[in-house]
């Protein structure tokens, strides 16, 4: 079983080479040096085993964990109440602004009238952070904004899902159980293949 969503500490990490550092006088340089270059790499081995794959207008198209990448694509979308229109990022579909700031990708664009701000960042192996601002430059009565997660079948057929503290159900559910459960508004999601 491969879980998508992984959290770690690396604080007793720190306490460690703290404690060396304050114990072995004579060598500190040496060792502060030694730390530093471990601390780098551990930071560089991690970001290249553990990384969120995402495009320049802002749909994620997967987590890459130990270089494998865990496919799934999302995207913010616009839709028409009545669901006859859906409009959704993509490849050319707006004029979006890209940056990065430290482990922050930062995306900008719009959708018709509505402006978004896209912050994506790692926050661990097979966990990323996102973060997404909204603005109506319109009155948007017939619309609602949705952020889409698609999952390839082959791959959650029989995976789950769990939204914040919420228990844990099957992708493979019935269309109306899972239609029920994704009403909850959640800070957290945990996809399991």
């Amino acid at each position: 079983m491969l879980k998508v969503f992984v959290t770690f500490n690396l604080s007793a990490f720190f306490k460690l080479k703290i404690f060396i550092l304050s114990k072995k006088i004579k060598m500190k340089k040496y060792i502060f040096k030694v730390s530093l270059s471990t601390v780098f790499f551990l930071f560089t081995f991690l970001s290249l085993f553990s990384q969120t794959e995402v495009e320049p207008w802002g749909n994620i198209t997967g987590i890459r964990i130990d270089g494998q990448l865990m496919e799934f694509e999302s995207n913010i979308s616009v839709v028409q109440n009545d669901w006859s229109r859906i409009h959704a990022t993509g490849k050319e579909k707006q004029r979006p602004k890209y940056s990065r700031k430290g482990n922050e990708q930062i995306i900008s664009s719009n959708i018709d009238s509505l402006y978004f701000t896209e912050t994506v960042a790692d926050a661990g192996k097979g966990t990323a952070n996102i973060n997404i601002q909204l603005s109506p430059k319109a009155n948007m009565p017939d619309e609602k904004a949705y952020y889409r997660i698609l999952l390839p079948l082959e791959d959650y057929s029989r995976g789950t899902i769990q939204l914040a503290n919420l228990k844990a159900v099957h992708l493979n559910s019935p269309s109306s159980d899972l239609d029920k459960y994704l009403e909850y508004s959640a800070k957290s999601i945990l996809f399991k293949s």
